[in-house]
C-alpha cells in the first residue's frame, strides 16, 4: 500500500486512488497542519456515525514486530485448546520452562472462565487478551495465579510496551474528530455520533456501546468526542463469543434517523463509517456463519437496514498482520484471508455491507489506519465516490 509524499494514495479495495491531502492529518498523528485549516466537504450538512470494533481481536499487535513482542511475553496461553488444534500442530518459539508438560485441563465445552482453576497450555499468544482487571500472584508468593493472569494488563506494563491495533484505531478516530472540529465551514455543519461494538459482556450485555453523544445520534462537541474516543477502554471478555457486528449493527440501525440530502441542519447527509477487522464470532460460534467474514444472513440484514434509511456505509478495514503461531488465527481466521480468490472473503462481505465496493479501504499499519480513515471521512463529507464523482 504505497504512500507519495504530500499524497494520499491508497488501495481502496482493486485500484490505486488517490486524494490530495496536507502531510500532518492530524494531532499526534502526523506532523504538520496546513490541511486541518482547509474546509472538509462541500460546505452542506452532514452527519458521521462512526461504529469502532472494540472486540478482543483488536488487541492484537499492530505491526508484526508488536506481535512478537506480546509472544515473548504471553508464550504460555490457553488458546492451543480453545483453538480447535492440538498444541503439537504449530512450531513456535520454544517454550519457557514455567509452561506445564501437559497441555488438556479439561475445560474443552465448559462455561469456565478460559484460564480457572488450570494452568495456561504452551501457545504463544499475540493478542493481549483481557480477562481480568490485573494480574494476580498467589497468595503469600510472587508467582503468577494463572486463574486471572491478564495479558493487556501485562502489555500495558512492558518495557517499551507494543502498540496494539486497538491503540492505532484510537488514535485514527481521535485524529478524524480533528479534522472535523477544523474542517467544518460553519458551527453545527458537521454532527458525529460515536459507537464501538463487541459480543457484550456479563455488566454490559449489548453488542453496540454509544461512546458520544450520550442522548441522541449526534453531536457538535468535539472535544467531549475526542475524550470518549481517547478514555474507551476494551471489554473484559471470557470464551463465549467476542464480535456480534449482526448484533450491533441491528441495533445502531434502530438509533439512526434517515439520511437527507444536506441542505438543511434538519435534513443532513449521514454516513456510517465502520472500523473493524472483518471478522464476525458470536453465538455457538460456528465456522464460517458465527465465526467467519461478515457475511452470513444477519449480517446481510444487519447492513441492509442501515443502507435501507439513505445512510452511506462506508468500511475501513484493518488487515490482520500475520499470526502463525497463534493456533486460533491459523484455524479460525487464517483460512479466510487466502488468496486467491482476489479479493478474499473477507474483502467480499466488507464491499457488500458497504454502499459501493469503492467506499472499502484496506489499511494495515498503524499511519495506514489513521490516513484510510481520513479518506473516508473526505469521501463522507464531500459527497464523492471513490473516484471523485458527486453521488446523485
Amino acid at each position: 500500500m504505497p504512500y507519495l509524499v504530500g499524497e494520499l494514495q491508497m488501495w481502496v479495495i482493486g485500484r490505486p486512488q488517490r486524494s490530495w491531502i496536507c502531510l500532518g492529518v492530524a494531532a499526534q498523528v502526523l506532523t504538520g497542519s496546513c490541511a486541518q485549516r482547509e474546509p472538509l466537504g462541500d460546505g452542506t450538512y452532514v452527519n458521521i456515525s462512526l461504529l469502532l470494533d472494540n472486540s478482543p481481536s483488536m488487541l492484537a499487535g499492530a505491526t508484526a514486530k508488536d506481535i512478537h513482542t506480546l509472544e515473548a511475553a504471553t508464550a504460555c496461553s490457553p488458546m492451543a485448546e480453545s483453538s480447535g488444534l492440538s498444541a503439537f500442530a504449530w512450531r513456535g518459539p520454544p517454550l519457557p520452562s514455567v509452561c506445564p508438560a501437559t497441555y488438556w485441563s479439561g475445560i474443552r465445552g465448559g462455561n469456565a472462565h478460559p484460564m480457572a482453576g488450570h494452568p495456561p497450555r504452551a501457545a504463544p499468544c499475540g493478542i493481549a487478551c483481557h480477562w481480568s482487571e490485573n494480574n494476580q500472584t498467589l497468595p503469600g508468593t510472587d508467582a503468577p495465579d494463572y486463574t486471572r493472569y491478564d495479558y493487556y494488563y501485562l502489555a500495558r506494563h512492558l518495557d517499551p510496551p507494543p502498540t496494539l491495533r486497538f491503540d492505532a484505531v484510537q488514535a485514527a478516530a481521535a485524529a478524524m474528530v480533528n479534522r472535523m472540529q477544523a474542517g467544518q465551514t460553519a458551527s453545527g455543519q458537521l454532527g458525529l455520533g460515536v459507537w464501538t461494538f463487541d459480543s457484550g459482556t456479563d455488566t454490559s450485555p449489548s453488542p453496540l456501546h454509544q461512546l458520544y453523544p450520550e442522548a441522541g445520534e449526534s453531536g457538535s462537541d468535539f472535544a467531549a468526542a475526542r475524550h470518549a474516543i481517547t478514555h474507551n477502554s476494551p471489554p473484559i471478555t471470557f470464551n463465549t463469543g467476542f464480535t456480534d457486528f449482526p448484533g450491533a449493527l441491528s441495533a445502531l440501525a434502530e438509533q439512526l434517523t434517515p439520511g437527507g440530502d444536506g441542505s438543511l441542519a434538519t435534513h443532513p447527509r449521514k454516513a456510517l463509517l465502520i472500523v473493524t477487522d472483518g471478522i464476525q464470532d458470536y453465538d455457538g460460534r460456528q465456522k464460517g456463519d458465527t465465526i467467519g467474514p461478515m457475511d452470513n444472513p444477519a449480517a446481510r440484514a444487519a447492513c441492509a437496514a442501515v443502507k435501507a434509511q439513505g445512510i452511506r456505509v462506508m468500511v475501513l478495514y484493518t488487515t490482520y498482520a500475520p499470526m502463525p503461531n497463534n493456533p486460533f488465527y491459523m484455524y479460525q481466521i487464517d483460512p479466510f484471508l487466502k488468496n486467491p480468490p482476489v479479493p478474499n472473503s473477507v474483502v467480499r462481505a466488507l464491499q457488500g455491507c458497504a454502499s459501493a465496493p469503492g467506499d472499502v479501504v484496506e489499511a494495515d499499519t498503524p499511519k495506514q489506519i489513521s490516513r484510510g480513515l481520513q479518506h473516508l471521512l473526505e469521501m463522507a463529507a464531500s459527497g464523492r465516490d471513490a473516484n471523485g464523482r458527486i453521488l446523485p
